[in-house]
Protein backbone atom coordinates (compact mmCIF):
# COMPACT_ATOMS: atom_id res chain seq x y z
CA UNK A 1 0.00 0.00 0.00
CA UNK A 2 1.09 3.22 -1.25
CA UNK A 3 0.06 6.47 1.61
CA UNK A 4 3.19 9.07 0.87
CA UNK A 5 0.67 11.52 -0.73
CA UNK A 6 1.57 14.88 0.30
CA UNK A 7 -1.05 16.16 3.05
CA UNK A 8 -3.12 19.52 1.85
CA UNK A 9 -1.35 19.54 -1.70
CA UNK A 10 -1.22 22.98 -3.38
CA UNK A 11 -3.33 22.05 -6.33
CA UNK A 12 -5.54 25.24 -7.29
CA UNK A 13 -6.83 23.34 -11.17
CA UNK A 14 -7.39 20.01 -10.01
CA UNK A 15 -4.61 18.08 -10.83
CA UNK A 16 -5.40 14.17 -10.80
CA UNK A 17 -3.63 11.98 -8.78
CA UNK A 18 -3.12 8.19 -8.40
CA UNK A 19 -3.77 5.93 -5.69
CA UNK A 20 -3.22 2.01 -4.69
CA UNK A 21 -5.59 0.14 -3.28
CA UNK A 22 -4.37 -0.96 0.64
CA UNK A 23 -6.77 -4.15 -0.21
CA UNK A 24 -4.94 -5.03 -3.78
CA UNK A 25 -1.76 -3.20 -5.06
CA UNK A 26 -2.46 -4.64 -8.29
CA UNK A 27 -5.53 -2.14 -8.83
CA UNK A 28 -4.43 1.61 -9.19
CA UNK A 29 -7.15 4.51 -9.14
CA UNK A 30 -6.66 8.12 -11.17
CA UNK A 31 -8.88 10.61 -8.70
CA UNK A 32 -9.47 14.40 -8.97
CA UNK A 33 -9.27 16.19 -5.60
CA UNK A 34 -12.57 17.04 -4.12
CA UNK A 35 -14.43 20.31 -5.30
CA UNK A 36 -15.62 22.61 -2.56
CA UNK A 37 -19.40 21.54 -2.83
CA UNK A 38 -18.15 17.87 -2.46
CA UNK A 39 -15.54 19.20 0.50
CA UNK A 40 -18.49 20.33 2.37
CA UNK A 41 -20.68 18.14 2.08
CA UNK A 42 -18.10 15.59 3.64
CA UNK A 43 -17.57 17.89 6.84
CA UNK A 44 -21.36 17.85 7.19
CA UNK A 45 -21.14 14.00 6.78
CA UNK A 46 -18.62 13.76 9.38
CA UNK A 47 -20.45 15.71 11.95
CA UNK A 48 -23.53 13.94 11.47
CA UNK A 49 -21.83 10.74 11.99
CA UNK A 50 -20.26 12.16 15.37
CA UNK A 51 -23.87 13.38 16.48
CA UNK A 52 -25.29 10.22 15.31
CA UNK A 53 -23.24 7.14 15.10
CA UNK A 54 -25.44 4.84 13.70
CA UNK A 55 -26.20 6.90 10.53
CA UNK A 56 -25.77 5.32 7.12
CA UNK A 57 -22.75 6.95 5.69
CA UNK A 58 -21.36 5.27 2.94
CA UNK A 59 -23.80 5.43 0.44
CA UNK A 60 -22.71 9.25 -0.09
CA UNK A 61 -19.29 8.60 0.49
CA UNK A 62 -18.71 6.01 -2.20
CA UNK A 63 -20.75 8.73 -4.51
CA UNK A 64 -18.23 11.31 -3.52
CA UNK A 65 -15.15 8.51 -4.31
CA UNK A 66 -16.87 7.72 -7.58
CA UNK A 67 -17.60 11.57 -9.04
CA UNK A 68 -13.48 11.61 -8.39
CA UNK A 69 -11.89 8.44 -10.33
CA UNK A 70 -10.94 9.21 -13.74
CA UNK A 71 -9.14 6.22 -14.76
CA UNK A 72 -8.81 2.64 -13.02
CA UNK A 73 -6.28 0.32 -13.65
CA UNK A 74 -5.80 -3.16 -13.56
CA UNK A 75 -10.06 -4.18 -12.82
CA UNK A 76 -12.41 -5.00 -15.71
CA UNK A 77 -16.53 -5.78 -15.59
CA UNK A 78 -17.80 -2.85 -14.09
CA UNK A 79 -19.67 -0.47 -16.27
CA UNK A 80 -19.77 2.45 -14.20
CA UNK A 81 -17.32 4.33 -11.18
CA UNK A 82 -20.37 3.76 -8.79
CA UNK A 83 -20.50 -0.21 -9.39
CA UNK A 84 -16.50 -0.54 -8.93
CA UNK A 85 -16.88 1.10 -5.55
CA UNK A 86 -19.70 -0.57 -4.31
CA UNK A 87 -17.82 -3.31 -4.44
CA UNK A 88 -15.06 -2.56 -2.50
CA UNK A 89 -13.68 -3.37 1.20
CA UNK A 90 -14.97 -1.19 3.51
CA UNK A 91 -11.12 -0.49 4.77
CA UNK A 92 -10.52 0.68 0.75
CA UNK A 93 -13.35 2.79 1.19
CA UNK A 94 -12.23 4.72 4.28
CA UNK A 95 -8.76 4.86 2.61
CA UNK A 96 -9.80 6.60 -0.67
CA UNK A 97 -12.21 8.28 1.44
CA UNK A 98 -9.20 10.31 3.39
CA UNK A 99 -6.52 10.48 0.83
CA UNK A 100 -9.74 12.54 -1.17
CA UNK A 101 -10.23 14.98 1.69
CA UNK A 102 -6.35 15.48 2.46
CA UNK A 103 -5.61 15.87 -1.04
CA UNK A 104 -8.56 18.60 -1.69
CA UNK A 105 -7.74 20.76 1.98
CA UNK A 106 -5.44 23.64 2.40
CA UNK A 107 -3.25 22.72 5.86
CA UNK A 108 -3.24 25.37 8.52
CA UNK A 109 0.35 25.41 8.57
CA UNK A 110 -0.09 26.25 4.50
CA UNK A 111 -2.91 29.33 5.75
CA UNK A 112 -0.53 30.37 8.62
CA UNK A 113 2.14 30.56 5.82
CA UNK A 114 -0.09 32.73 3.35
CA UNK A 115 -1.11 34.85 6.32
CA UNK A 116 2.93 35.20 7.17
CA UNK A 117 3.48 36.16 3.72
CA UNK A 118 1.64 39.63 4.03
CA UNK A 119 3.66 39.88 6.93
CA UNK A 120 6.91 39.77 5.70
CA UNK A 121 6.32 41.06 2.08
CA UNK A 122 4.69 44.38 3.14
CA UNK A 123 6.99 45.17 5.64
CA UNK A 124 8.88 47.94 4.94
CA UNK A 125 12.38 47.15 6.43
CA UNK A 126 12.45 44.09 4.01
CA UNK A 127 11.99 45.92 0.94
CA UNK A 128 15.26 47.48 1.58
CA UNK A 129 17.53 46.27 -1.49
CA UNK A 130 20.12 44.57 0.81
CA UNK A 131 16.33 42.27 1.74
CA UNK A 132 16.74 41.16 -2.27
CA UNK A 133 18.05 38.03 -2.72
CA UNK A 134 20.37 38.25 -5.49
CA UNK A 135 21.72 41.42 -3.67
CA UNK A 136 22.36 38.89 -0.29
CA UNK A 137 24.27 36.81 -2.28
CA UNK A 138 26.41 39.58 -4.10
CA UNK A 139 26.94 40.50 -0.64
CA UNK A 140 27.33 37.08 0.50
CA UNK A 141 25.22 37.50 3.46
CA UNK A 142 23.58 34.00 3.13
CA UNK A 143 25.57 32.73 6.14
CA UNK A 144 24.79 35.47 8.48
CA UNK A 145 21.25 35.66 7.43
CA UNK A 146 20.83 31.59 7.62
CA UNK A 147 19.11 31.39 4.46
CA UNK A 148 17.39 28.73 4.14
CA UNK A 149 18.41 28.12 0.37
CA UNK A 150 21.65 27.10 1.62
CA UNK A 151 23.48 24.42 3.93
CA UNK A 152 22.90 24.16 7.36
CA UNK A 153 27.13 23.72 7.66
CA UNK A 154 27.56 26.79 5.48
CA UNK A 155 25.67 29.34 7.83
CA UNK A 156 27.54 30.88 10.45
CA UNK A 157 27.74 29.51 13.71
CA UNK A 158 25.73 32.24 15.75
CA UNK A 159 23.81 33.11 13.10
CA UNK A 160 20.60 32.54 15.41
CA UNK A 161 22.20 34.76 18.25
CA UNK A 162 23.37 37.75 15.96
CA UNK A 163 20.46 37.10 13.75
CA UNK A 164 17.51 38.06 14.63
CA UNK A 165 14.25 39.79 12.74
CA UNK A 166 11.10 40.30 14.41
CA UNK A 167 7.73 40.69 11.95
CA UNK A 168 4.40 41.68 13.95
CA UNK A 169 5.71 39.97 17.04
CA UNK A 170 7.19 36.96 15.34
CA UNK A 171 10.66 35.95 15.88
CA UNK A 172 12.55 34.79 12.75
CA UNK A 173 16.22 33.28 13.68
CA UNK A 174 16.84 33.45 9.95
CA UNK A 175 15.64 35.22 6.95
CA UNK A 176 12.05 35.26 6.86
CA UNK A 177 12.04 35.40 2.73
CA UNK A 178 13.89 32.44 2.17
CA UNK A 179 11.37 29.91 4.70
CA UNK A 180 8.56 30.70 2.34
CA UNK A 181 6.88 27.81 1.02
CA UNK A 182 7.34 29.73 -2.63
CA UNK A 183 5.27 27.04 -4.79
CA UNK A 184 2.36 27.29 -2.11
CA UNK A 185 2.44 31.50 -2.46
CA UNK A 186 2.98 31.11 -6.58
CA UNK A 187 -0.10 28.98 -6.94
CA UNK A 188 -1.89 31.28 -3.78
CA UNK A 189 -0.98 34.18 -5.73
CA UNK A 190 -2.30 32.51 -8.94
CA UNK A 191 -5.92 31.97 -7.36
CA UNK A 192 -6.26 35.64 -6.15
CA UNK A 193 -5.44 36.33 -9.35
CA UNK A 194 -7.70 34.70 -11.31
CA UNK A 195 -10.49 35.79 -8.84
CA UNK A 196 -9.35 39.19 -9.13
CA UNK A 197 -10.01 39.00 -12.13
CA UNK A 198 -13.38 37.29 -12.49
CA UNK A 199 -12.20 33.86 -13.81
CA UNK A 200 -12.41 30.86 -12.38
CA UNK A 201 -10.56 27.41 -12.92
CA UNK A 202 -13.18 25.02 -13.21
CA UNK A 203 -16.36 25.40 -15.35
CA UNK A 204 -19.16 26.71 -12.70
CA UNK A 205 -19.40 28.77 -9.85
CA UNK A 206 -16.81 28.83 -6.41
CA UNK A 207 -18.91 25.53 -5.16
CA UNK A 208 -17.19 23.63 -7.98
CA UNK A 209 -13.46 24.99 -7.67
CA UNK A 210 -10.97 22.82 -5.23
CA UNK A 211 -11.21 23.76 -1.94
CA UNK A 212 -7.62 24.66 -2.01
CA UNK A 213 -8.47 27.19 -4.66
CA UNK A 214 -11.57 29.27 -2.59
CA UNK A 215 -9.79 29.28 0.49
CA UNK A 216 -5.85 30.41 -0.65
CA UNK A 217 -7.55 33.11 -2.75
CA UNK A 218 -9.70 34.60 -0.15
CA UNK A 219 -7.38 34.88 2.30
CA UNK A 220 -5.43 37.06 -0.19
CA UNK A 221 -8.42 38.93 -1.15
CA UNK A 222 -8.83 39.18 2.34
CA UNK A 223 -5.85 40.33 3.59
CA UNK A 224 -5.73 42.66 0.52
CA UNK A 225 -8.37 44.41 1.35
CA UNK A 226 -6.93 44.88 4.77
CA UNK A 227 -4.13 46.13 3.82
CA UNK A 228 -5.63 48.70 1.52
CA UNK A 229 -8.06 49.95 4.63
CA UNK A 230 -4.90 50.77 6.63
CA UNK A 231 -3.45 52.71 4.12
CA UNK A 232 -6.40 54.69 3.63
CA UNK A 233 -6.42 54.96 7.77
CA UNK A 234 -2.88 55.96 7.13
Amino acid sequence: MKDNLTYGAPIIFRTPFWVELPSDTEVRLQLLPLSYRDYITIQELQYLISKYPNIQSYDNTKELIAKSIITIDNAAGFSNNLQFVEQLPGDDIEFLFKQLFNLSVITEEQVTNLNSLFDIFFDEKLQDDNWDCETCIHKKLQGFRACAFIPEEERDENYDTSFTYKVNNKLYTQCPKSIMDHFVINQACAGYAALKAGILPEVGGMGDQTTWFVRASSIMLSRFNQIEAQNKIM
